[in-house]
């Protein structure tokens, strides 16, 4: 595989990786789908002619690094095996719900909910926080605990506040929009930690389609979006989007109430 890198077949070099990654389950898979997606991004700015020499060649000494060190990883987690060797025996991921665990006992109580957004959309997560998420909080006897950027305190790490929010947080709403998938912090923090935990069975994943974006570009384009094909952007009157995002959202709150998960990690 290094040797297709010295030929800058790194598409070839990532796809490869990938079928390996997704076929033993290794737990670089998620980091991949990334660097997959900085690479077509990438070629995508190469071919429109809006990037200059010298960052093409940052961002593609940047990519390059990455992989080898991808690379050297896989290997050593499938022990020095041969990369394509098929595995027999893959780990068992720990489930979000078991009849005896803690995390049960905390979901009969409180849904933990994050809110990953780009700033400039603040105005459309500060309407949904304060109306639309209000409305069902109010209903739920107030077992919906959400958490946003919003609510960093002065002096506090926020680095290190979101990725505790994002670890212990039932459900991640990602608001995606243009801005979103410009955000590196978006990228390499929040979507990376909480596909970690999907992976796991400890966390739920709810992409919010807040305006056209390319979904191609995301580690999650299979999903079902709220509040549909459609952007909410595209809704009028957008009162309606937001009303099929409630709909949505409480079918999964009252599914995690019940236990009835497994469908959502197919």
């Amino acid at each position: 595989m290094r040797s297709l890198i010295a030929q800058n077949r790194i598409s070839v070099v990532i796809d490869e990786l990938l079928a390996v990654a997704s076929a033993k389950n290794s737990q670089y898979k998620n980091e991949l789908i990334l660097l997959k997606s900085d690479f077509i991004l990438l070629e995508k700015d190469k071919r429109l002619g809006i990037i200059d020499n010298e960052t093409l060649q940052r961002r593609s000494r940047k990519i390059t690094i990455s992989l080898l060190e991808l690379i050297d990883m896989i290997e050593s987690e499938m022990n020095n095996i041969i990369l394509t060797e098929q595995i027999n025996k893959k780990p068992q991921k720990e489930p979000l719900i078991t009849a005896d665990n803690d995390i049960k006992k905390e979901i009969s109580t409180t849904i933990k909910i994050f809110i990953s957004y780009a700033h400039v959309d603040e105005a459309i997560r500060k309407l949904f926080e304060e109306k639309y998420l209000k409305a069902i909080q109010n209903n739920y006897e107030g077992n919906l605990q959400v958490w946003s950027d919003i609510k960093l305190k002065p002096a506090v790490s926020w680095d290190n506040k979101i990725k505790q929010e994002i670890k212990e947080a039932h459900v991640v709403l990602f608001f995606l929009s243009s801005a979103f998938l410009a955000s590196d912090y978006i990228k390499h923090t929040e979507i990376k930690a909480a596909l970690a935990r999907y992976d796991q069975k400890q966390q739920l994943l709810v992409p919010v389609y807040i305006e056209e974006i390319p979904k191609t570009l995301l580690p999650f384009s299979d999903k079902q979006y709220l509040p549909g094909g459609r952007p909410l952007k595209q809704w009028h009157p957008q009162h309606k989007g937001w009303v099929k995002i409630q709909e949505g959202l409480i079918s999964i709150f009252d599914d995690i109430k019940k236990g009835n998960i497994e469908e959502y990690f197919y």
